[in-house]
């Protein structure tokens, strides 16, 4: 099914997932149940880099941890960054150029 059918179809907004690559942080390879570790990880994230501290330290520290990203590598503040920006753990969905909330996906990944 093409971009285009897809987004007509209501895909979507029926909450449904367009995958294709790399699993997300925090979620399995359906995309929507919650990998209960992972999400620990991605709270402890946003709460030490709400508090100040930098990315870099937060990195730093998952590497002494040995805490990785799906694809086996350390943490780095690019992608700690994009993580902790992505509308998908706070129960948004990305869709072109909009972010609303999604049915599918609740605040599963920073309630807690």
């Amino acid at each position: 099914m093409s971009r285009r059918s897809w987004n007509l179809v209501g895909g979507p907004e029926a909450g449904k997932v367009a995958g294709g690559g790399m699993r997300p942080y925090g979620n399995a390879e359906d995309r929507i149940t919650v990998i209960a570790e992972e999400a620990d990880v991605i709270r402890e994230a946003a709460r030490r880099v709400l508090a100040g501290e930098s990315l870099a330290s937060v990195c730093k520290d998952f590497q002494r941890r040995d805490v990785k990203t799906p694809s086996g590598r350390h943490w780095v503040p690019t992608t700690l960054r994009r993580l902790l920006a992505s509308a998908r753990i706070s129960g948004r969905r990305e869709h072109t150029s909009s972010k609303t909330p999604s049915r599918r996906c609740p605040d599963a990944l920073l309630e807690g």
